[in-house]
């Protein structure tokens, strides 16, 4: 037997329990620490928040081969309304840009799509809190403020008009993701990822239509916590 296993076998009973009631507070200390800091910031999804965000999305249109996505981005405002500590609905208004190259008798162009896009999301609270993940899904307004071709022949890009290309102004996206919320007292950091799904032609002489998958950051404010 070791000299500091005997020497503290031959301390009295109330030694010992004196050295575990020294012990105690510390780990009260720390327990408590750990929950302050996941209960201390008001539950994301409760009130109102309103902020920007931004982030990078890829587009391909369906029913059309020999084509690939592009890098496009996002960015805008938006506005999260929490109707119970689950279910929140999220306006947004954000300005996107949908990319995609394709080829056609042996010339290559990439067609540059901007649109500003009106969403009405509601979403669900998987575990509400300081840290919320979650999922949303709902419908899309995208309107098309401009259009243009870059072929890789060198010239400078054209508006599709130029090229007989009639899109349509107005379109009908069907978006639903997941991403996570992080309150940290007022301010709320959130990311998701969406899929945004086209109910409309992208032209009005085609049945093609956009797909696109963004990935979003963002930052906001919490109103009336």
């Amino acid at each position: 037997m070791s000299r500091t296993i005997l020497m503290r076998s031959m301390q009295s009973p109330a030694r010992r329990g004196a050295g575990r009631r020294r012990a105690l507070p510390w780990t009260v200390i720390r327990t408590a620490a750990v929950l302050a800091l996941l209960t201390a910031a008001p539950a994301a999804g409760q009130g109102i928040t309103v902020g920007l965000k931004g982030g990078v999305n890829g587009s391909t249109l369906s029913d059309l081969d020999d084509t690939e996505s592009r890098t496009g981005f996002a960015a805008g405002g938006y506005a999260q309304i929490g109707l119970s500590r689950s279910v929140f609905l999220q306006p947004e208004l954000l300005y996107v840009s949908r990319r995609v190259r394709g080829t056609s008798d042996g010339d290559t162009a990439e067609l540059q799509t901007d649109f500003a896009d009106l969403a009405a999301l509601l979403g669900f609270r998987l575990i509400p809190g300081g840290i919320s993940p979650f999922v949303y899904g709902g419908p899309i307004l995208s309107f098309e403020t401009r259009c243009r071709i870059e072929a890789d022949s060198g010239l400078s890009a054209t508006d599709c008009p130029d090229f007989e290309l009639d899109t349509n102004a107005t379109q009908t996206f069907l978006a639903f993701g997941g991403g996570v919320d992080l309150a940290l007292g007022a301010l709320i950091l959130t990311g998701d990822l969406r899929y945004q799904l086209g109910l409309s032609e992208a032209a009005s002489d085609d049945t093609a239509k956009w797909r696109s998958w963004s990935f979003l950051v963002g930052v906001g404010l919490g109103l009336g916590r």
